[in-house]
């Protein structure tokens, strides 16, 4: 994953699919390539790209069960923070012109869900 940060970071914009091919052992640790696949999911919207998660899971149907829960619990998480809602209670794009730190929101919010996709997203409407 840090290499495909690296790697955005300077400007590229590799696919997981390239570090798949690299690492197959990949293949046999889900929660690794699961992991990976959020990465890109992270980068990408973190460039504006629109459709990403159609994209990514139609390109890994056999992760998709996994997928949809990361990404599922991505977005409760945004809903969570206060920092991600505008007066209408609408998206992160007005935030980040509100002054947020959009690399250290995306840092955090991955550190985020990769520690609550193991709990039923259920949980999170406590939170």
């Amino acid at each position: 994953m840090r290499q495909m940060r690296q790697r955005w970071n300077a400007g590229e914009q590799p696919m997981t699919e390239e570090f798949l091919l690299r690492h197959p052992e990949l293949h046999e640790h889900p929660e690794d390539a699961v992991d990976l696949i959020y990465e890109e999911y992270c980068q990408r919207e973190a460039a504006g790209q629109e459709r990403v998660v159609e994209d990514i899971l139609r390109r890994f149907p056999q992760w998709a069960g996994p997928l949809r829960v990361m990404l599922d619990c991505h977005e409760r998480l945004l809903e969570l923070d206060p920092r991600h809602r505008t007066e209408s209670g609408a998206g992160e794009g007005a935030a980040r012109g509100a002054g947020a730190d959009p690399a250290l929101s995306r840092k955090s919010k991955r550190s985020q869900v990769r520690f609550v996709i193991f709990l039923p997203c259920q949980s999170l409407d406590s939170l």
